[in-house]
């Protein structure tokens, strides 16, 4: 199975294709024994790897999500769309409280990226996930903000401020 990993690093494009594809069928069972192996290679100079394994991460279960959580937060600012998109639904799977601690920062990179369809996503996606419990309202609060400048009525002010 641990083969499939090391696939990923293959100097042929189309084994490290393939191994991906295999990489985002694992069970979650799987994907937790072999985590650690399996973020290393988010360094990846292949952005399929890398999207392939943002994918992969997102099948673990919270707690076991938090130690890759900074390279899941860097994976935002990735240079290939796919492998961003995917970092926003992989956090989702943190615990709320980790979730909260980066959601500000996250949506602000967001936004200095011009991605507001990015950032209108992770909040439309995480709010609700916060809003559960446990998670300090400050942070609630900053990402309500967010929620009302990207979904309603404030987005032409965000526009204006990227074109500063």
């Amino acid at each position: 199975m641990w083969s499939c990993a090391l696939l990923l690093a293959d100097s042929d494009y189309h084994v490290r294709r393939l191994a991906g594809g295999l990489l985002s069928r694992l069970e979650p069972s799987a994907v937790t024994e072999h985590a650690a192996q399996i973020a290393e290679r988010l360094e990846s100079d292949d952005e399929t790897v890398r999207l392939h394994v943002v994918q992969a991460l997102g099948l673990l279960a919270g707690s076991r999500l938090e130690p890759f959580a900074d390279e899941l937060f860097s994976s935002l600012e990735d240079d290939d769309d796919g492998v961003r998109w995917a970092a926003v639904d992989a956090l989702s799977a943190l615990p709320p409280v980790a979730l909260a601690n980066r959601t500000d920062l996250a949506i602000q990179k967001m936004l200095d990226r011009q991605e507001i369809s990015l950032a209108r996503s992770a909040v439309s996606t995480w709010l609700p996930k916060l809003e559960g419990g446990g998670t300090p309202q400050a942070a609630l609060d900053k990402l309500a903000s967010w929620n009302f400048k990207l979904n309603f009525g404030a987005q032409q002010q965000l526009q204006q401020q990227q074109q500063l």
